[in-house]
């Protein structure tokens, strides 16, 4: 994988796990050379993440260190789109019951798209069952 897609993956992973900042991030890795300006550097893609730097990286962030350097699969993917989707209902339902409501079904219909798109593109897929609801229960 390049290194612009692995500081992509690195900036997901550094928003995914809350924390704001490079500096948050260089903080929990504590290594010497790998302050917020290096972080920075490795997101937008202008600097390699290291090999010896990849474990103290993915610990703090709370992946594995082939989060940064295998391809993701598209179960992966969807995975990651239903809990994305899971965590906009949760807001949405503690914030605008309303809208939650109203914007369900386009939901559930965008997801069963992307899908049905994901299957249709990767063999590998596995046609696993809907998930429904919040994944928080």
């Amino acid at each position: 994988m390049d290194q612009v897609a692995v500081g992509r993956r690195l900036a997901a992973a550094r928003k995914r796990a809350g924390i704001k900042t490079r500096k948050d991030l260089a903080d929990r890795v504590s290594l010497p050379r790998l302050g917020k300006e290096t972080i920075g550097k490795i997101e937008r893609g202008e600097r390699p993440l290291y090999e010896h730097e990849a474990p103290f990286v993915a610990r703090a962030l709370e992946v594995p260190v082939s989060y940064f350097y295998e391809e993701e699969t598209a179960d992966a993917q969807l995975d990651r789109i239903e809990d994305k989707l899971d965590a906009i209902r949760d807001y949405l339902a503690a914030t605008a019951p309303a809208v939650a409501a109203a914007a369900g079904d386009g939901v559930e219909q965008a997801l069963a798209e992307a899908r049905r798109r994901l299957l249709a593109a990767d063999p590998r897929v596995q046609s696993k069952p809907r998930r429904t609801g919040s994944g928080s229960g």
